[in-house]
């Protein structure tokens, strides 16, 4: 609706990251074709946002950049990218961008083939495709499209299409576990499996657990064989991912809420926003405050 003239555009609050659930639809996915001309902008998709869901982007033409948690990458050659639910992604820029958009409710596909992604180390999952993988991923997405498009009915349709989705994910799942083979080689396995097990119980608890021993002793083992394990995979400590997974909600609260930094302090666990202010300033360089200004959206 067009603004009266002589009145002032009022910029709703921001009080929380925008959570897009998957639309109210029976077959529990969508697929669309991607088709965008040269574009830089800050309308949807180019909006900051995150999903309750999957949401896969596959690219057979064109280049664009996505910004995954404050972290820019960019398609430049055909390739396929698996957005999990909860990361805050969006378009920075699209040039002659073609291909699919896929997705899919999470219990649409199998929770062997979730782990692979969610229990991942490496940030983002994207994979870049030959021509047999592009084909075939296209091959698929095209069916799922004129599926919907076409409406078919019948006693199985449903059971077809999740078998369809589950195909994609079996294979993109292959793909990103020989992509991680080839960075994890010189690694134990039982020293990644220890890497991914703290990975998920601090993506849970980082909010109250901030202590390497509290979750040492949740897998049963000391701080120095968790820390060791740790420090071999990622080169990081038990202490800096514990805090990397803070830093990066709190990015997020300060630049995609309208929360303070008092609030943004206590929703992370620490009710002493100076406290939280010091430890933010020495790892990231500037104030909450600062880079709440300098990241505008």
């Amino acid at each position: 609706m067009p603004m009266a003239s002589g009145r002032k555009a009022i910029r709703p609050e921001k009080r929380r990251i925008e959570l897009v659930p998957m639309e109210d639809d029976l077959s529990g996915f969508i697929v669309i074709g991607m088709d965008m001309p040269h574009i830089s902008g800050t309308k949807d998709p180019y909006l900051p946002h995150r999903h309750d869901h999957y949401c896969c982007f596959l690219a057979t033409a064109g280049c664009a950049s996505f910004m995954l948690d404050f972290t820019v990458f960019e398609m430049t050659r055909p390739s396929l990218l698996i957005c999990r639910p909860g990361q805050v992604h969006n378009v920075v820029e699209a040039n002659r961008l073609h291909g699919w958009m896929l997705s899919f409710q999470v219990g649409m596909v199998d929770g062997n083939a979730r782990q692979v992604f969610e229990q991942s180390l490496s940030v983002p999952a994207l994979m870049e495709l030959n021509v047999e993988d592009q084909d075939w991923f296209d091959g698929i997405l095209a069916s799922l499209r004129q599926a919907v498009s076409t409406q078919t009915s019948g006693r199985f349709i449903r059971q077809t299409n999740q078998a369809l989705i589950n195909a994609f994910f079996y294979r993109a799942a292959s793909l990103f576990q020989a992509q991680l083979a080839l960075d994890s080689v010189k690694h134990s396995s039982r020293s990644v499996q220890i890497a991914q097990q703290f990975q998920e119980l601090v993506k849970v608890n980082f909010r109250s657990v901030k202590n390497p021993a509290a979750y040492a002793a949740l897998m049963h083992m000391t701080r120095g064989h968790l820390n060791d394990s740790i420090k071999q995979v990622t080169g990081l400590s038990a202490s800096q991912m514990i805090l990397d997974a803070i830093l990066t909600e709190a990015k997020r609260l300060l630049v995609y809420t309208d929360r303070s930094v008092a609030e943004v302090a206590l929703l992370l666990g620490y009710e002493d926003e100076k406290y939280f202010s010091r430890i933010f300033t020495r790892r990231t360089g500037q104030s909450p405050s600062s880079f709440r200004k300098r990241i505008q959206i």
